[in-house]
C-alpha cells in the first residue's frame, strides 16, 4: 500500500503508513549460544522456535558475548534501532551457555546488614530500560532502594530461561512434544 502512495505522490503518507507498521511490529528474541550447543540442539530448538505465532522470532547468537551487560546492550540497541514491541525473551541454556546477571544477596535486618554473596538473575531481560552499567556485579536491590538508583526492576514482557546443557535440548524438546501431543 506505501509503494502505491508513492506512485500517485503521497510520499508523506506513505512514509506514515510505514512508521505505523514498524511501530506495530511484535517479536520475541530467542538467544542461544550456537558455539555451545550440538547441531541437535540447534535444530531442536529452531524447530521450537517454528511453533511460536504471536510475533516474529528473532535468533540472537550469543557465541562469544562474556556477560549479561554485554548481551543486555546488544539486545537494548537493536530494540531501539528496530522499534516495535518486544514480546517476550527466551533464552536457551543454562547461565554457562547464556550469561545471566550477578546480583548481590544483601538485606537489611534489625542486627545488621546480611550480606550473603551474589546470585543469578534474568530480571534485567523483562524491558530495556536500564543502563548496562547499572546493572554490573555491584548491584542490589538494599542498596537500589536505600539510595535511590534508577534501575527500573518492572519487567515489559515475558523472560523465560531453558536452563539445559550441551546435548541436552534435541532430548527435552522430544520428551516435551509427546507431551504437548
Amino acid at each position: 500500500v506505501a509503494a502505491a502512495l508513492e506512485g500517485v505522490g503521497r510520499n508523506e503518507d506513505a512514509a506514515e503508513l510505514r512508521a505505523a507498521a514498524c511501530d506495530n511490529a511484535a517479536y520475541t528474541y530467542a538467544v542461544m549460544n550456537k558455539s555451545k550447543m550440538s547441531k541437535e540442539d540447534i535444530a531442536a530448538a529452531e524447530n521450537h522456535l517454528k511453533n511460536i505465532s504471536d510475533s516474529q522470532v528473532l535468533v540472537v547468537d550469543s557465541s562469544g558475548i562474556t556477560s549479561a551487560q554485554q548481551l543486555y546492550t546488544i539486545l537494548q540497541a537493536d530494540h531501539i534501532q528496530r522499534g516495535g514491541k518486544v514480546v517476550g525473551v527466551q533464552i536457551f541454556g543454562n547461565a554457562d551457555l547464556v550469561p545471566s546477571f550477578e546480583i548481590g544477596y544483601k538485606v537489611q535486618m534489625d542486627n545488621g546488614v546480611d550480606d550473603m554473596g551474589f546470585l543469578l538473575t534474568d530480571l534485567f531481560y523483562g524491558n530495556f530500560n536500564n543502563s548496562a552499567s547499572d546493572l554490573s556485579k555491584n548491584y542490589n536491590v538494599m542498596d537500589h532502594f536505600s539510595n535511590g538508583w534508577q534501575v527500573r526492576l518492572v519487567p515489559e514482557w515475558k523472560v523465560a530461561r531453558l536452563p539445559l546443557a550441551k546435548g541436552e535440548f534435541a532430548a527435552f524438546f522430544e520428551k516435551y512434544m509427546e507431551f504437548a501431543e
